[in-house]
């Protein structure tokens, strides 16, 4: 016989506060709590995708622009439903995303969640920490991508 056990109802859901990305469809969303963060974050025009080790740590940067550069790509502001500005930021670019994130992440039909810090000294970064066990957790149930391609 099966023993069953009751999984636990969350308490809370994700607030408008939280300050996370969300990277699939060949594109990095940003959230409203997360450019929040950044003093005056609707003057950026432009961004720049970053990679960074700290340790053994990897981390992705994206640097925010008020003027473009060679490597940097163009922000897109969010709309509502009812084409309306909201706050938060999308940046494309399949490639550029491909190479930070893996191509398995930044090209999938989906989207992976991550959590978003603010750089302590730079104050138009925002940072994600890539958790080794779950690139590689990923990398096992999609058999093809590895931590190495990361510090390349």
């Amino acid at each position: 016989m099966m023993k069953w056990n009751v999984i636990e109802k969350s308490s809370r859901g994700p607030r408008k506060t939280d300050a996370f990305a969300s990277v699939g469809r060949n594109q990095l969303n940003i959230s409203s709590g997360a450019v929040a963060r950044i003093k005056n974050y609707k003057n950026y025009k432009h961004a720049e995708i970053m990679r960074g080790m700290e340790g053994n740590d990897v981390y992705i940067g994206i640097r925010l622009l008020l003027e473009p550069t060679a490597n940097s790509l163009p922000i897109r502001r969010k709309k509502g439903s009812d084409g309306k500005e909201i706050n938060g930021i999308t940046i494309s670019d399949k490639i550029t995303l491909s190479k930070a994130f893996g191509t398995q992440i930044a090209q999938k039909k989906g989207f992976t969640r991550f959590d978003l810090l603010r750089d302590k000294c730079t104050p138009n970064i925002l940072m994600i920490k890539l958790s080794q066990d779950r690139m590689q957790k990923q990398a096992a149930a999609q058999g093809r991508f590895q931590m190495s391609n990361l510090y390349g």
